[in-house]
């Protein structure tokens, strides 16, 4: 494992990470993970701006037990991180397996400055036009799912527009690395979706 130190982002920027699961909330399960991984991570929590209300709504006991960050800029956050390398988790991906954090981790090297899991895609896609009508199938061969969370090396962060489907951007030239990561990593996309997470989790409790 990762002998560099690693500092845990979890990003709560949306309403849904503030949702009760079980005795804890979205968040804080998500925390709790991030924080069993092997890499021994410091982890704290972001909340976006438009996401305060609901974090000042949230009841004491489903708070996550770490530091809590209000500032407007995530990507000043990671940079003041007592870090050499920072992953970025999106709090409505409470069930990643603490592995995933590791491998994600692990990527980073030198000729590698940001990272992220991926896994292979099990549905049958399709791709419809504007009238909602199927014109040809997705080669799974070809695709894959991205999930959570994102790796940087600190020292490559910059300012500036991240590129589309990442948080932050990072120096060029930059290498992006893909690691294997986990179906477990379901994203809650409404409320009805921690029913189902619930669900899950208590398998892996059992498991």
């Amino acid at each position: 494992m990762t002998s560099r130190r690693v500092a845990v982002i979890v990003v709560a920027d949306s309403e849904l990470a503030f949702l009760p699961l079980g005795e804890s909330s979205v968040v804080a399960t998500a925390v709790e993970r991030a924080r069993a991984a092997d890499c021994a991570p410091e982890v704290m929590v972001w909340v976006a701006e438009e996401c305060l209300a609901s974090w000042e709504a949230l009841k004491p006991a489903r708070r996550p037990a770490c530091t809590v960050s209000f500032i407007p800029s995530l990507a000043q956050l990671a940079l003041n991180a007592d870090a050499e390398i920072v992953l970025l988790h999106e709090a409505t991906r409470p069930l990643t397996l603490p592995a995933t954090f590791d491998r994600v981790a692990m990527a980073i090297v030198d000729d590698v400055t940001h990272a992220r899991p991926a896994h292979v895609v099990v549905d049958t896609l399709k791709i419809v036009d504007a009238q909602d009508r199927i014109t040809g199938t997705v080669n799974r061969d070809e695709v894959q799912s991205l999930t959570s969370p994102e790796g940087y090396r600190v020292s490559a962060i910059v300012s500036g527009p991240a590129p589309r489907g990442w948080y932050l951007a990072v120096s060029e030239p930059s290498s992006a690395d893909f690691v294997r990561g986990d179906q477990e990593s379901l994203k809650v996309r409404e409320p009805g979706d921690v029913l189902l997470v619930e669900s899950f989790l208590a398998w892996q409790t059992r498991h």
